[in-house]
């Protein structure tokens, strides 16, 4: 089973160098639907697999939002952020939600 990722904007993506793999959150998927969902592309392989299983609500008052690439949930539904990998966890700041606006703080 090798799913592509599908078609996102506003997205963020970070490079995994241990698992040498690109790792993508969230984003916009079409219809203005967001997606919680995280994916990772094999540099090695070149293929792509959905990573995570749960749906996870962000907090209102989470200021910085942490996803684990090894072993995640998914995370919150969220667009226009940014997101950086150290050692094995995905780091998740600012962006939008449907329902709470922004979130520009960390």
């Amino acid at each position: 089973n090798n799913p592509s990722a599908p078609f996102l904007c506003c997205h963020s993506a970070a490079v995994h160098p241990t698992r040498n793999s690109m790792v993508v959150f969230g984003g916009k998927i079409g219809g203005g639907l967001i997606s919680p969902h995280l994916f990772e592309f094999s540099f090695a392989t070149q293929e792509w697999s959905r990573l995570g299983s749960a749906a996870q609500p962000l907090s209102p008052s989470a200021r910085l939002q942490a996803i684990d690439p090894v072993a995640p949930t998914e995370g919150p539904l969220l667009y226009n952020h940014s997101a950086a990998i150290i050692n094995n966890t995905m780091y998740i700041y600012g962006g939008y939600t449907y329902h709470q606006g922004n979130h520009q703080t960390l």
